[in-house]
């Protein structure tokens, strides 16, 4: 009676991964994605994956069923997590730029996640989880599960808490990294801006320039908003794809050459 138990511990450990991973991961970890669709498309890829996932180790007592079961579920949200680094460097760029152009308190609440966010960066982050599901990103999330369940089989994500440890701070500061170079074509074309102004204002004190500085501040961020858009969405592809690396990188597997 031993041996069908093993592919049955498989399974139950890869949909308590896919759990994890549904729950932080882009598109998938939406606030407005059905719960029902996540819970089935968990258990679709668990049993796809199981038969051919390595063997699980069948928990001796119910504290090993817990311990193996958490470590599961960390598993899958850090590598949701590092996968949806792209996107939240797009929102945190949009709200730089917000801020810049002045439109900081224009605030919107994200149905993704129903926080409160600028308007800019409303809008960068809708068009990069585009960019994402329109290059196939979220196939690409279900390859780096199917990769991950040869490296990490399931029942032991724990040997892979480690490098998950360490992997996450690495994405964060990949999406530090992403996020100012989303926003500095933005940034650096209004603070040149802003510094014409001011020096006008110094050299021409009689001019009220506080009243149409605002708006010549907002035309010009908006201007060179849309005209970095296709260099955003071809960043935004390259930025998706490195976060599927650190999120394989996370768990412990070597990312692809």
């Amino acid at each position: 009676m031993t041996l069908p138990l093993l592919p049955l511990s498989a399974g139950m450990f890869l949909l308590l991964r896919m759990l994890g991973i549904m729950l932080a991961a882009p598109f998938f970890g939406l606030e407005g994605f059905p719960w029902t669709l996540r819970l089935m498309l968990a258990i679709g890829v668990a049993l796809v994956l199981a038969p051919a996932a390595p063997a699980a180790p069948f928990p001796v007592d119910l504290v090993d069923l817990a311990l193996r079961g958490a470590a599961e579920i960390l598993l899958g949200l850090g590598v949701g997590l590092c996968a949806g680094m792209f996107w939240a460097g797009a929102k945190m760029a949009g709200q730089w730029m917000g801020l810049q152009m002045g439109l900081g308190f224009a605030g919107l609440v994200d149905p993704g996640s129903n926080d409160p966010q600028g308007a800019v960066a409303h809008l960068m982050a809708w068009v990069a989880l585009a960019v994402f599901v329109a290059g196939n990103g979220h196939h690409g999330l279900l390859w780096v599960v199917a990769r991950g369940c040869q490296a990490v089989p399931p029942g032991q994500a724990a040997e892979s808490l480690g490098a998950l440890v360490l992997g996450v701070p690495r994405a964060g500061s990949a999406l530090f990294a992403a996020a100012v170079s989303f926003a500095a074509p933005v940034v650096a074309v209004l603070f040149s801006v802003q510094a014409g102004l001011a020096l006008l204002a110094r050299a021409a004190p009689q001019f009220n320039l506080l009243s149409i500085g605002f708006i010549i501040t907002i035309l010009a961020g908006l201007a060179v908003l849309a005209l970095s858009l296709p260099g955003f969405a071809e960043g935004a592809n390259w930025e998706s794809r490195r976060s599927l690396e650190l999120s394989l990188e996370a768990a412990g597997t070597p990312a692809a050459p």
